[in-house]
């Protein structure tokens, strides 16, 4: 009997020092990573896709003005912003958020859009598409609030083929603090010995 307890309890230290290397040969999915993008730092455009002398997402066309940075806010500068976005080549993105202190009627607008490139691509201007976009809703004094999209086309970053930008409109008197980026990093493969 003594001899059975033992040879169970060694089978039981073996099979339980095995566990972590036959877990390691999985790996975990990678968590989800948040890119920030500060309005401040957003180059200010004298017009962009969703704000032009045709056609605005304003009321009206919102002639652009210098960005001002304010504790980290846009401080309440209207018209066309831009900022490049780089993310991790085949991530899926899953959320696109803009921060903004919206605190009157008029809103503020956040595009992410990717832009196909490549030698000999005719008509140049094709391939353009917003994948995902926001806008502020209410009024709500001296708050920064949060506004999602997480119904994001075409999600799979593709680096080789497209490049990413936000385009960020402001119609009045809003303060955007930063456009976020969420998304899953693509898998790292197992290595096989």
């Amino acid at each position: 009997m003594a001899r059975r307890v033992l040879i169970a309890s060694g089978v039981t230290l073996a099979i339980a020092a095995l566990v972590p290397f036959i877990a390691s040969g999985r790996p975990k999915p990678p968590k989800p990573q948040d890119a920030n993008y500060a309005a401040p730092a957003f180059t200010a455009v004298s017009a962009s896709e969703h704000n032009n002398m045709g056609t605005s997402v304003c009321p009206a066309f919102a002639p652009s003005q210098q960005g001002e940075e304010n504790n980290g806010d846009l401080n309440a500068k209207k018209g066309s912003f831009l900022e490049n976005v780089q993310l991790p080549k085949g991530a899926t993105i899953t959320n696109f958020r803009l921060y903004a202190n919206d605190f009157d009627a008029d809103d503020s607008f956040a595009f992410l859009v990717r832009k196909q490139v490549g030698n000999g691509f005719a008509p140049a201007q094709d391939g353009y598409q917003v994948i995902a976009e926001v806008k502020t809703e209410g009024a709500v004094l001296n708050t920064m609030r949060a506004f999602d999209d997480s119904t994001i086309q075409a999600p799979k970053v593709d680096n080789k083929n497209f490049y990413y930008y936000i385009e960020l409109v402001n119609c009045a008197n809003i303060e955007p603090f930063s456009v976020q980026i969420t998304y899953q990093p693509k898998a790292k493969k197992r290595n096989r010995r």
